[in-house]
């Protein structure tokens, strides 16, 4: 308050003033920034809270879960009869992403097949085709490579 009313009697405020109006924006702008920041941290909290408390995901896990369903090479399932019965919504993004890595690797084929009823009811239903059981990051560790 004292420099501001020193401006004032020295006439120097045409040069304190418009310094001070920067300032002031750029604090402005600079409370609203952090108000967002703030506002997505509350968002953002409780939902890594909860994933916190969901199992790891291990990529290679969920991929033995799906292989462990099939009995023999060829064999057909619709990918839902592979999933746990009491799996949770969010597991099932991750058996999908477990089972194109399955796919790109050779060990199944991935169907999906159209079907109607009468032209009425349309329903498109992804099948898994075992092709092999051997799996590709398991050559790579047993096979001792040093890079």
């Amino acid at each position: 308050l004292l420099i501001i009313k020193n401006c004032f009697e020295n006439k120097s405020y045409i040069l304190f003033f418009p310094h001070f109006f920067r300032y002031w924006t750029s604090a402005e702008e600079t409370s609203k920034l952090c108000q967002r920041v703030q506002n997505w941290e509350e968002r953002i909290n409780p939902i890594l809270e909860e994933e916190e408390q969901r199992r790891e995901f291990d990529i290679h896990r969920y991929e033995s879960e799906l292989l462990e369903n099939f009995d023999k090479l060829g064999e057909d399932k619709p990918f839902y009869g592979l999933l746990r019965k009491e799996a949770p919504s969010y597991d099932i993004s991750r058996y999908f992403l477990a089972s194109l890595t399955l796919s790109n690797t050779g060990n199944i084929e991935l169907i999906s097949s159209l079907s109607s009823n009468n032209f009425t009811e349309v329903s498109n239903e992804l099948h898994c085709k075992v092709i092999k059981l051997e799996r590709h990051h398991e050559v790579f560790d047993d096979s001792n490579v040093s890079l």
